[in-house]
């Protein structure tokens, strides 16, 4: 005899096909804006995201307008707001990451855009319930905990690797020195920018942190490509026979990517790095003057130090020293003491305790300790204190004793310190100022 919750189940099956050879063709139709056509194999596959569906509280709104395409993408963000269960959501996360492969493929950047955002939502959401390691992996029952966490962190592994291997031949790295193809670039870059929107902040979670594992990884190889190519160039130079144009084209092929890569601090880092490391080979080879170059790096390499010091401690870190002699570098650069000056004082903050710095911070120092004592050159001695030019030598007198006390506590070791101390000496014995005495200089007899 026939069992009657069989047969039940045998109807609610074969309605639920129904419903899907309906519905979801037109469905899938909007969400890809006509890119994919649902077949009817492919419609028996995804009967379980129409059932699930049906069971939301977005089917009411999606239903009625499954006939029409007037009121789409609209009726799919009111559905999203009503909501979707754990299931609808991981079956919409595997359709609209398939949908963003193929928008790829097909080089259709909008219905890209709007797929992987919609792929990030789903699968955010599902990184905050437990779905899918208690109903997805549910039929694995052999997977240690630690099994199932590491096949969750890698669903999403091949489509970030299709995100590299369309982004890497875009960066033209054989064609140095000319543009680079921005249209797959633009691609990948969005979505990384739309998964570091998402995930970031997204709390602990196999999805989660899989995600941002595989979003760091496309990043860091296409990091690693500029940076091994631009150090290939670099390898090819003769310093002691290269002209300045040539050094400049090679950093400007990196600086041009690292621009259409929107800036990563680790290929920023890299850059300044090899940067720094051009300029001190040409200076130590004796042609930093023939050359001229130490203007033209210091403007180009600036933005890539400014990038790391505002992007946190973590992107910092190991950073400090190098930008510190980027900031010498423009010091030495300018030709006003009191711009010389407040680089000097920046790399120092940035670096304290940097070598260079303070030695080239002492020496500005003492130069303007002797430029306030020029002030008072002409100026009668004891006598002037009762004059009208009192208001002048004592403030200037005061700022000189300031700069030698300063230059004396940053480095010791200034080889001008102890003609600086003597002429600020006579001047105050000039004055007839003795309340008190200047402070020795420790490595004068050194």
């Amino acid at each position: 005899m026939e069992n009657p919750s069989l047969r039940q189940d045998e109807k609610a099956r074969l309605a639920a096909l129904l419903d899907a050879q309906r519905a979801l063709p037109q469905l899938v139709r909007h969400l890809s804006s006509g890119l994919v056509q649902a077949t009817p194999d492919q419609c028996l596959a995804w009967a379980g995201w129409i059932r699930s569906l049906q069971d939301d509280p977005a089917w009411p709104i999606l239903s009625p307008c499954l006939d029409s395409s007037r009121s789409w993408p609209d009726v799919w963000h009111r559905a999203r707001q009503a909501g979707f269960s754990p299931t609808t959501e991981h079956h919409q996360a595997i359709f609209f990451t398939r949908l963003f492969e193929i928008a790829l493929e097909e080089e259709r950047l909008e219905v890209a855009r709007w797929a992987w955002r919609e792929a990030m939502t789903s699968w955010r959401s599902l990184s905050e319930t437990n779905y899918l390691e208690e109903v997805a992996l549910a039929g694995l029952a052999d997977l240690t905990e630690a099994q199932k966490a590491e096949a969750i962190s890698g669903l999403l592994d091949s489509t970030f690797e299709l995100l590299q291997e369309l982004a890497h031949p875009a960066l033209r790295l054989s064609h140095w020195e000319e543009s680079v193809s921005r249209r797959p670039l633009l691609h990948t870059m969005d979505a990384l920018a739309t998964t570091g929107e998402f995930f970031d902040d997204a709390p602990a979670h196999p999805l989660s942190d899989g995600i941002r594992a595989a979003a760091a990884r496309v990043t860091s190889l296409l990091c690693r490509a500029v940076h091994e190519e631009l150090q290939r160039h670099l390898d090819e130079l003769a310093l002691a026979e290269v002209d300045r144009k040539s050094v400049l084209r090679v950093f400007d092929g990196a600086l041009h990517r690292l621009e259409e890569l929107r800036f990563p601090p680790e290929l920023d880092g890299a850059v300044l790095r090899r940067g720094l490391a051009t300029v001190w080979g040409i200076r130590e080879i004796g042609r930093e003057e023939e050359l001229d170059l130490l203007s033209d790096m210091v403007t180009r390499l600036r933005p890539c130090a400014e990038r790391l010091l505002d992007a946190g401690d973590d992107d910092l870190f190991g950073f400090q020293g190098p930008i510190a002699d980027l900031y010498v570098f423009e010091g030495e650069d300018h030709i006003s003491r009191t711009d010389k000056e407040e680089s000097f004082r920046r790399a120092l903050q940035i670096c304290p305790g940097h070598r260079n710095a303070s030695k080239l911070l002492a020496y500005t120092l003492l130069d303007l300790l002797h430029m306030e004592l020029l002030k008072i050159t002409l100026v009668p001695g004891a006598a002037g204190l009762g004059s009208p030019l009192k208001g002048l030598v004592q403030p200037t007198l005061e700022k000189a004793r300031q700069h030698y006390e300063e230059a004396l506590e940053i480095y010791p070791y200034s080889k001008e310190l102890p003609v600086a101390r003597e002429a600020l000496e006579k001047e105050l014995a000039r004055f007839g100022i003795d309340d008190e005495p200047l402070p020795e200089v420790p490595y004068e007899d050194q």
